[in-house]
């Protein structure tokens, strides 16, 4: 489905109204590339609140064009028969690894423990990479701890990508410390409109 003309509706709005990822910098969203905006446009059943909050009217010219824009995608959605919308339902992916204290007991000195915060520092970077390669967002990485939003339809094999690098970085470590180190990933699913603090709930 062509979005070219649902991006030039967005982008008429303006910043105030929508807002635009960064999808290039150091720092960006380059997994939105596609589509840089802010999904509150996708839905109907929030334009009420979108044009309050933005003091616009329902006749305000780049809202019109918006709505254009969102009646060719649902044609065009038709003709696929595809969704005309995203799902308002996300993952909240947490995760972390196992039996890490009683590995790090058995490190006999600082040099090991330099090079096992390597590892996990490695991981981290990762984990960042996996999260993205899902379309979902990194809310933090540290060592070996994950928090992650990731679409439902991405959520499982994310989960099992990270898995999986997690065992083979701290593969050797398992070895050195006979201590089997694994990466436990919990994921709830629940719809954008909840409360943050509920969803990490």
């Amino acid at each position: 489905i062509d979005l070219g003309p649902l991006i030039v509706a967005c982008r008429a709005l303006g910043g105030d109204v929508v807002h635009q990822f960064d999808t290039a910098g150091a720092r960006g969203y380059p997994q939105y590339a596609d589509f840089p905006f802010e999904s509150t446009v996708l839905f109907r059943s929030r334009h009420r609140d979108l044009r309050t909050e933005a003091e616009i009217t329902e006749g305000d010219a780049g809202f019109v064009g918006l709505t254009s824009a969102l009646d060719a995608i649902s044609i065009a959605a038709r003709e696929k028969k595809v969704a005309s919308e995203p799902s308002p339902y996300l993952a909240v992916l947490v995760a972390d690894g196992d039996r890490m204290g009683a590995a790090l007991s058995k490190l006999n000195s600082p040099d090991e423990h330099r090079q096992f915060s390597q590892e996990l520092a490695g991981f981290a970077n990762k984990a960042r990479q996996i999260v993205q390669d899902h379309h979902g967002v990194l809310v933090y990485a540290g060592g070996d701890d994950v928090l992650a939003f990731v679409p439902v339809d991405r959520c499982l094999d994310c989960a099992r990508k990270l898995h999986d690098s997690f065992g083979t970085a701290l593969e050797s470590w398992s070895e050195k410390t006979a201590t089997k180190l694994t990466f436990s990933v919990g994921l709830a699913v629940g719809h954008f409109m909840e409360p943050l603090e509920d969803l990490l709930d």
